[in-house]
């Protein structure tokens, strides 16, 4: 029977690391365990030498999407303990490395599946997330990547989350952004009064939203990783009146469509391009606008091209599926 220790460097912080270590030690029969020491992961394994290796290679070949391994350390333990399963520890932040707080993520397909599905309890619900997507660095205040150190500290989670979050097999298992409408943010409403916000009431703020932008209303709608304002680009005096309230007479605005079919009606696309528009960190993409673009003029004034982006938080996939844009 050899032990042996493994300190793991990367980005190998709330992305699913000691779930995914937990799942390839017990698929190889290991025991052990797994914690995170402040910026590192330590994985302690006790097995056959052949095991052992298995066990690296899947470590260093099979990661979860988001994660990256920068550096890797082993070493053999003598005398160590004999474990009787493998099992993941409570965080020590005991060790100091260099570790890697992954950037905020646009919701994953299993996710927008459930906001969308009438039959899940996250239906309709705008702050979904898993160990696969959602924001990180935007919630994140101290390592390790827990939910005591996060701003999600401030919504204890629900019995049925917290079985979720406890779960090593449950890709919510210390997804520290995890929640639901039963304990997680809620949506609120607000209007501009002579530059006071004064709440909203509002049974549906995001139906109500979605009405408003259609009626040509200016919105600074709190997301992922920041504030964007939002305008309805089919309409020349909102798009006009946005730019005036900003100052910016002639610099183009970026638009977001709610799918590449959307897209492809009025820019070209590469594969190329679409992959990037897709791609998890749904960056804005400069395309060409073809011949039935026919948004506001004010829009991207001058230019034969407009800079364009996908949904990334699940808030802009609600807001698409209520809208008559």
């Amino acid at each position: 029977m050899k032990t042996e220790k493994v300190l793991v460097e990367g980005i190998v912080q709330g992305v699913g690391f000691r779930p995914f270590v937990y799942r390839i030690a017990t698929e190889l029969e290991l025991v052990g365990y797994v914690r995170n020491l402040g910026n590192v992961v330590e994985i302690v394994i006790q097995g056959s030498d052949d095991k052992i290796a298995d066990f690296i290679y899947k470590l260093q070949n099979e990661l979860p999407p988001i994660a990256k391994i920068n550096n890797l350390e082993t070493e053999e333990l003598e005398n160590e303990e004999e474990y009787a399963d493998f099992t993941i520890k409570e965080s020590s932040d005991s060790f100091s490395g260099t570790s890697v707080i992954p950037p905020d993520l646009a919701i994953c397909d299993k996710c927008l599946e459930e906001i969308n599905d009438p039959n899940n309890r996250r239906y309709n619900y705008p702050f979904n997330a898993c160990t696969d997507c959602g924001p990180r660095f935007t919630v994140i205040e101290n390592v390790p990547y827990d939910r005591d150190k996060t701003t999600m500290d401030d919504f204890p989670l629900c019995d049925e989350c917290e079985v979720e979050y406890k779960n090593p097999l449950d890709r919510r298992y210390h997804a520290e952004a995890s929640c639901c409408e039963v304990c997680g943010p809620s949506l609120e409403l607000y209007k501009n009064d002579n530059q006071n916000p004064v709440k909203i009431d509002s049974e549906d703020p995001l139906k109500d939203t979605a009405r408003l932008l259609d009626e040509g209303k200016i919105f600074a709608i709190k997301g992922i990783g920041g504030t964007h304002l939002v305008a309805n680009v089919m309409l020349e005096d909102t798009v006009n009146l946005l730019r005036e309230r900003l100052g910016r007479e002639n610099q183009a605005f970026a638009v977001m469509s709610p799918d590449i079919e959307t897209v492809r009606e009025y820019a070209i696309v590469s594969d190329a391009e679409e992959e990037t528009l897709l791609s998890k960190e749904r960056p804005i993409v400069i395309l060409k606008k073809n011949e039935s673009y026919d948004f506001a003029k004010s829009v991207s004034p001058g230019l034969h091209n407009i800079g364009v982006m996908l949904p990334y938080a699940p808030l802009h996939h609600l807001l698409f599926n209520h809208t008559d844009t």
